[in-house]
């Protein structure tokens, strides 16, 4: 059984709950969502696997998930990072920033998504060795910036969060530049 942080509007953690039980009442917990940087400033983006429990086979950002209890957010984002591409990037201080926190709520019919959403930057080199998991993703690609936002402009279909996701993550690059 997998728990995960259930939080107030402040986001301060009031309890935990199952996962999937959390999903389908809708209640608020804590989230992470990942974009990864190359060289050449294009993002990673992940296309959900189909088997899914809900926005399977969408697009969305690098990778994201739950922080768990005793976790810190940069841990609990390593541990996504490793469980769904199959890289091992320890996240510190010095090479992933937290960009931004979002609150957002999405009926998607039996399950609802309620979370607030800590969006976190990391820069890794276009030439890493993935290995995916076919339980999480389908497949990656690196797109450019000016790609995304032509897709989101032509209405491809990426996850609930992704576009708040993004912008949170393109404000702070282009603070950073």
């Amino acid at each position: 059984m997998i728990e995960v942080l259930l939080v107030n509007e402040e986001d301060r953690i009031t309890g935990k709950g199952e996962k999937i039980d959390v999903h389908r009442k809708g209640l608020l917990h804590r989230a992470f969502s990942v974009f990864m940087t190359d060289e050449e400033g294009r993002l990673l983006i992940q296309k959900r696997a189909e088997c899914k429990y809900h926005s399977g086979g969408v697009w969305s950002n690098s990778c994201c998930s739950h922080q768990y209890s005793g976790e810190t957010l940069f841990e609990a984002a390593s541990r996504c990072i490793r469980d769904e591409l199959g890289i091992s990037i320890p996240l510190t201080d010095e090479n992933a920033h937290e960009a931004g926190v979002f609150t957002y709520y999405k009926d998607l019919g039996e399950m609802k998504e309620h979370e607030i959403d800590h969006v976190i930057v990391c820069r890794i080199c276009s030439d890493a060795a993935f290995v995916l998991n076919p339980d999480e993703v389908s497949e990656v690609r690196w797109m450019k910036r000016e790609e995304i936002d032509r897709e989101l402009a032509e209405g491809v279909m990426y996850s609930a969060w992704f576009e708040q996701a993004y912008r949170e993550a393109v404000k702070f690059l282009d603070m950073t530049r």
